[in-house]
Formats: structure tokens, sequence, C-alpha cells
């Protein structure tokens, strides 16, 4: 079993994890109080001062933090504001989101552990980035629509065919945007639908739970030989469980053109038949996070809502 990489801090900084109540500082430093580490110098053990090691942050501690960072952001709160300001220039769609078991977004993101979560910068809050939100529902509408009957599920041919095709669609590229060559344009243009960050709500008691990942063949995706012999490697991961996000697209009130324009895939206009391009959106939207969800580990069952429109 490979060795595991420890990280080094001035101590100063030590000290500050226990006024620290900010779970992105928390999640992304985890600095703790623990002894100089000793290094080998001619022949001799010495002590290196001033250092610490890293470690990830006590559970409860940084649940705690959590909490207390979701009570006092009001950062749901403030995006139904921002909606209201500008009211005058879009058009809204409200959904209501229900976690149905765990998720974990950013868990590939860079840390100072081997595992990370998306968090907001300022308050420390989880959150779904508005572009994740985008790209699971653009995701789920080219897997579902736009893959011909005899492709495979996961051959990057047969992924990269399917997004052209989807490109080339009119309405899908009214609603996502497009590049020169997928819709044939002169120039890439940016969709209609705009897609905003969730936060969960302020009263949300989530949870925060502890799992793991279990890598069985380290030195086969290492480049090595596939055998038998080897030993899992278990990777600890924190995911939310409990959580509520309210849910917020929009489209500019006054876009060119003001109509959509009609789909040559039958199956993904039937959305927009009679509706507006928001509520056709939604509708979809409500199938990619309950059949496909969004973050990391969905083929598990990670990342799975229950989606109701609030208009």
């Amino acid at each position: 079993m490979a060795a595991k990489m420890k990280y080094t801090v001035p101590d100063y900084m030590a000290a500050l994890v226990k006024k620290a109540d900010n779970p992105y500082q928390l999640f992304n430093r985890f600095l703790d109080n623990r002894p100089p580490q000793t290094r080998w110098k001619n022949g001799k053990q010495i002590s290196v001062k001033n250092t610490n090691h890293c470690k990830i942050a006590e559970p409860a501690q940084l649940f705690t933090a959590f909490q207390k960072a979701n009570q006092l952001g009001k950062k749901a709160a403030q995006m139904d504001a921002c909606v209201k300001e500008l009211m005058g220039w879009y058009d809204f769609n409200k959904m209501e989101a229900k976690l149905s078991w765990h998720m974990i977004v950013g868990l590939g993101a860079t840390s100072v552990s081997r595992t990370s979560m998306t968090l907001e910068t300022v308050t420390g809050v989880p959150y779904i980035p508005g572009q994740a939100l985008k790209g699971v529902t653009r995701s789920f509408i080219i897997n579902e629509y736009f893959r011909l009957p005899g492709d495979k599920l996961k051959s990057e041919k047969a992924k990269d065919s399917a997004e052209r095709r989807a490109m080339a669609d009119p309405l899908f590229a009214f609603v996502f945007g497009s590049d020169s060559e997928g819709d044939g344009e002169d120039m890439a243009r940016s969709g209609h639908v705009c897609f905003y960050d969730a936060y969960p709500y302020q009263d949300t008691q989530f949870e925060l739970v502890e799992d793991i990942m279990n890598n069985h063949h380290q030195n086969y995706y290492d480049g090595g030989e596939l055998n038998d012999r080897e030993s899992p490697n278990p990777v600890k991961i924190w995911a939310l469980k409990g959580v509520n996000f309210p849910i917020w697209i929009g489209i500019p009130k006054r876009t060119w053109p003001e109509k959509a324009p009609e789909s040559g895939n039958d199956a993904f206009g039937a959305f927009f038949q009679g509706e507006s391009v928001l509520d056709g959106v939604a509708g979809i939207m409500k199938d990619a996070l309950k059949y496909q969800g969004v973050g990391a580990k969905t083929a598990v069952g990670y990342g799975s809502f229950d989606v109701e429109s609030k208009g």
C-alpha cells in the first residue's frame, strides 16, 4: 500500500482551527495540533520546528459549522431576493428538489486531502452550481433523445455523434447554446435559458454522513497488471443527506426569436408542446435529477432528487 502523503503548515496556523467556524476553511485546510514532524539529516533524526500536519476536520466540528453557516448565510433567501429584482427583465420557474439519499458535488476537485466537496467560499455553505444543473439536464437530453438505437452507452464516438446531433437541433441550441460546428451557424452562441446556483433552505436540518470509495486494484489503475492479490484501499469521503434545494431557472423576457424554434426530434420537442420554454426545461430537469442525478457516484444512487414545480 502506498505511503500516505503528509502536509506541513506553519505552527501559528494550527491555532486558528480552534477559532475557525467556516466549513470551507475546515474542509479544505484540515489543520490540527499534532507534534512537529521529524526528519533524518546526516544520520540523525531532527525535529522540523513550526510545522504541523494536516488531517480531516472532526465530523462534529464540521457538521456544526455547516449548520451555523447555513443559518447565518441565508443564501437561499438572498437568491429569492435577487430573482424578485430581476422579474422585470426575466421570466422564472422555481422548483423544490428533495434529496432522495446522499449527494456530493465536487468530489474530484483539488484539495489538501484526496477528496473534496463544493462549498461556497465566503460562507462555506454546500451548494449545487448552476453549471452542474445545466450540465446534468443537457447530458440527460443528449443520452435520452439524441442517441441512435444501436449506439453503445459508454462509447465515446457515440457520445460525440449524439452531441453533434443535439447541437444541430434548433430547439436544443436555443435552450443550451451551440458551437458553429454543431448547428451550422457562422458563430457560436449561448443558450437562452439561465441555470442558477442552488443553495439549501435556511431551515434545512441536513446531515453530514461518512462513506468510502473502495479501490481494489490501484496497481492496475497505475498501469500495472490486473490481479487478485491487491488489498482494498478505502478512501474516506463526506456526503450530504436530508437536504432540500430551491432551484431557479430563467429566460430573458425579450429573446430573439421571441418564440422558441421547433425541434426536429419529436420525443424531445414533445416537452414543449403548448408549454413555455421554461416549463419544458423544468419537466426534463425533473427527470434528469431523478433518474441521472447530479454530482459524483450517481451510478450507485448518489445525487438523485424528487423535484416539485413551484411555478
